[in-house]
């Protein structure tokens, strides 16, 4: 079943490599497969073994490979024609209309009254259509957020919505999250808010057309699901307190949407955040129950593990049907089957079965965090964490070294398999992770039983007082880990930012770990050999006996220090193993001079970038909510960057430097060591960066004196290395004009090469500028221009351009923005001064290097990897 899942995936990722270029991912999926089936040698071997002598066995397993890979290709195949179709439905524009199709499932968030409702074997049409006629049917589903009122739409109802929809945003600057993957995953196409839901009809009544059995199934299952779980968040909501009760519905029902997010934060940056996952420890501790429950009362192997297995299956149904719960549950199934079958359970298998039938469903979960971290952990379990208990546990004197097995090690191949994953997803991982694991995990059974019992004493039996009590097992566990993630939190080093981890650099990681764990068995091997032929060939058993007569006393009073020393010597190994791992994750240093256009939507956002040196000029947007902690923090968190040296604020608008508050405000993962804002500028708008600026450096451990806070405008010059940043505008002594005419203008010089920074100046201040720096921008190699304003038609003159003389411009403004940018007469006007345009609204980033030694520059327009 292994090498069957291994080459249906293998089938899929050429699949998905032909489609988006990335040419390392088969080369990856060659060295994870390598990596299995040396973890399966024995089979391996048994398997060459079956092939020998006949001409038709490897005929017919290799035709049977291909099969299989080409089912991977097909399903990819088929899978993505289905998305292209609900993309060309789309063109990349807002639909306004109506969506009318089956509520499947549908959530509610109390705290902003809204609800979510996933909408299957929908239909779409324009204001005005007549319903039924002319409707645009989408083969995926649609994801539709509503207002909540006492009429909200159930699953089973069958509804007919009004509002904006449009496909999801995929990531447009390295870092963001690919929101149109995570849709495409579950199956959804498109999604919007509605204006106004109407249940068309509902369960109770007959459909106007045929519904399939597959598309309804089973109404009442998702009704009865529905009903359910706001019944059991009603329970936790009653009897625990708010922060205990979003962390219970999160573990025991995989509903976030309470969830604190100050917790959630918490969690995820110690490295536990698996731990809010409907994962298998949740289905073991559930199906287990109900197993050994019904066989103690005396049911059959047949009657107790069917039944084990439907509560199972509806328990991971109404939780969502997360890649982690159906593994859970596929795998916890064919347990039962084995034991009432009377056959052996082999992981790998069942493994391999979960895999094959979540890939078959999405093909894309190849390419999903929890789908990769989830499998991941549980192969680094069945696999490394095996090999590495063996080794570390081997006996001597015919007693076993307990301090070399148990729980640490099976942490610690868990974190050595998973760190690239982590890395690649979260650009960073917490190191002391392993260690805060074997605190934490050995409690989840009892916040699980304490909130089951919650649910059965005040849910069932409605007896709130016992309810209240039995949650305090939950309260006590959960302030645990609260307090025990504050005081790793507090620990140097506690999270180390890596960067998002080239795919080669990911192999070679992988490749390491197989290499360091076997040459450990080939020493041990050769150890145990080599001691074994030496007392075989120099010592008979008689003599054998007398020596160990005469030694036993030194022997006991050296073997505890010896088994220490070995235990310790096999932690340093391992340890070692991951140090040097991890190396190969680390990106790229910086050569030259990278400049990052960021895709902020309607604003600027840009990052300088040398190998000792990082600068951002702008970041805030007027059309992106959040800037700050959705696209700058993961943008600078991929790259590996932990410490800005300076923030350039060009002027005070909000579409230039709202994200920037968030990270001087609230993003404590990234430092910042100066902002700088223009020359003589007193606007109240720069009083708030000044403000949280300052409150940084006082709260610093080494604070900047005199002040983090520097003035950046005409006749400064800053310099470091090959780069330098000359500033051209604005001058201390004008400030009649507007603010837009203020803003700080810079030429970074890198080598030979320049690229001039423009804000949002304006014909005045372009007028100024020709004045004061003509001569100077005209000695100068300017290759990029940064046009001013976003393009409007008030800037980017054709005097300026006359002098400045770019080889291409970018122009940084949203898709579809209210203000018309870029102006058409603007776009005419560098075109036909020859030239090359780069755009952030509709194609992400823009991504610029300059090399000091080189006469060619490289722009590219690259987003999220």
């Amino acid at each position: 079943m292994v090498w069957i899942a291994g080459v249906f995936a293998l089938g899929e990722v050429i699949a998905w490599q032909r489609q988006t270029k990335q040419s390392q991912d088969w080369i990856l999926a060659l060295v994870v497969m390598g990596v299995l089936l040396f973890q399966k040698r024995e089979q391996v071997r048994e398997c060459l073994y079956f092939l020998r002598g006949s001409l038709f066995r490897p005929l017919m397993l290799g035709g049977f490979g291909c099969l299989i890979f080409c089912g991977g290709m097909m399903r990819v195949e088929q899978v993505t024609a289905q998305e292209k179709y609900v993309e060309q439905v789309f063109d990349g524009r807002q639909w306004k209309g109506f969506v009318e199709g089956i509520v499947e499932t549908a959530e509610v968030n109390w705290e902003k009254m809204q609800g979510s409702l996933l909408i299957g074997a929908c239909k779409i049409g324009t204001k005005g259509q007549e319903e039924g006629s002319g409707l645009v049917h989408i083969p995926m589903k649609g994801k539709i957020t509503l207002d909540w009122d006492e009429n909200f739409p159930k699953p089973g109802d069958f509804v007919r919505v009004t509002g904006n929809f449009s496909i999801p945003e995929k990531a447009l600057n390295p870092g963001e999250m690919d929101y149109r993957s995570y849709c495409y995953v579950r199956h959804i196409g498109f999604s919007g808010f509605g204006n106004e839901g109407k249940i068309q009809q509902s369960v109770q009544k007959e459909q106007k057309e045929p519904v399939r059995w597959g598309q309804s199934l089973p109404v009442c299952a998702r009704r009865m699901a529905y009903h359910v779980k706001l019944w059991a968040a009603e329970a936790l909501d009653t009897c625990l307190e708010e922060k205990d009760a979003g962390v219970l519905k999160a573990v025991l029902l995989g509903d976030k949407s309470s969830l604190d997010m100050e917790e959630k934060t918490l969690y995820q940056t110690s490295g536990i955040a698996h731990l809010l996952a409907i994962s298998g420890l949740h289905v073991s501790l559930l199906g287990m129950g109900v197993w050994k429950g019904l066989r103690k009362a005396g049911c059959g192997l047949g009657v107790a593990g069917a039944a084990a297995g439907i509560f199972v299956w509806g328990y991971v149904y109404m939780t969502g049907m997360g890649a982690s719960a159906v593994r859970a549950a596929v795998m916890f199934g064919l347990m039962l089957g084995s034991s009432i079958l009377g056959r052996t359970y082999d992981i790998w298998s069942a493994l391999a079965v979960a895999a094959g039938l979540l890939l078959w469903d999405s093909p894309r979960l190849l390419f999903d965090a929890g789908f990769q971290l989830s499998f991941g952990a549980v192969g680094a379990i069945a696999g490394l964490g095996k090999t590495l208990t063996a080794l570390t546990s081997r006996k001597m004197d015919g007693e076993k070294n307990r301090l070399g097995s148990g729980a640490f090690v099976i942490s610690l191949a868990v974190q050595w398999v998973t760190i690239p994953i982590l890395c690649f997803w979260y650009f960073e991982f917490p190191p002391y992770a392993v260690f805060l694991n074997l605190l934490v995990i050995p409690l989840m059974g009892i916040v699980i039983v304490s909130g089951l019992s919650v649910l059965g004493l005040w849910g069932i039996l409605e007896w709130r007082a016992a309810g209240v009590m039995a949650a305090g097992p939950a309260h006590f566990v959960l302030l645990w880990y609260h307090r025990i993630c504050l005081l790793f939190q507090k620990l140097p080093g506690n999270q180390w930012v890596t960067g998002r981890p080239d795919r080669l650099g990911i192999v070679l990681y992988y490749m390491i770990l197989a290499a360091w764990v076997w040459i450990w068995e080939k020493l041990d091997g050769w150890k145990r050999e080599y001691e074994s032929l030496e007392e075989d060939g120099r010592l008979s058993e008689k003599q054998m006996n007398e020596k160990r007569d005469e030694n036993r006393c030194l022997r006991e009073k050296e073997k505890s220090g010896k088994e220490t020393f070995l235990t310790v010597c096999r932690y340093v190994y391992l340890i070692a193993g991951v140090g040097l791992s991890v190396f190969f994750l680390r990106p790229p240093d910086v050569s030259g001079l990278e400049v990052w256009f960021l895709d902020v939507g309607q604003g600027d956002g840009i990052l300088l970038r040398t190998k000792n040196q990082n600068i951002l000029i702008d970041g805030g947007s007027s059309s992106r909510k959040n800037l700050g902690e959705y696209t700058l923090k993961p943008c600078l968190k991929s790259l590996g960057i932990t410490e800005i040296d300076y923030i350039f604020v060009s002027h005070g608008d909000s579409d230039h430097m709202n994200g920037i508050l968030y990270l001087l405000e609230s993003c404590g993962e990234i430092d910042v060591k100066y902002l700088v804002l223009p020359n003589g500028q007193t606007d109240e708008a720069y009083q708030r960066l000044a403000d949280a600026i300052e409150k940084r450096n006082e709260d610093a451990d080494s604070p900047i004196l005199p002040s983090p806070i520097l003035t950046f405008g005409a006749g400064d010059m800053w310099e470091s290395g090959e780069l330098r940043l000359y500033g051209i505008h604005p001058s201390a002594e004008k400030q009649e004009m507007d603010k837009n005419n203020q803003s700080i203008v810079l030429l970074a010089e890198y080598g030979t090469k320049c690229i001039l920074f423009t804000g949002d100046v304006e014909k005045e201040g372009e007028e100024a500028i020709l004045e004061n720096y003509g001569h100077f921008l005209e000695s100068k190699d300017i290759v990029l221009l940064k046009a001013a304003h976003h393009g409007a038609k008030t800037s980017t003159t054709g005097a300026f351009l006359e002098v400045v003389k770019p080889e291409a411009a970018v122009l940084s403004y949203g898709a579809g923005n209210a203000y018309g940018h870029p102006a058409e007469e603007t776009v005419e006007r560098l075109q036909a001064y020859g030239i090359e345009l780069y755009e952030t609204g509709g194609h992400g980033a823009v991504h610029v290097k300059l090399d000091a030694d080189s006469t060619r520059t490289r722009i590219e327009i690259r987003a999220n990897d």
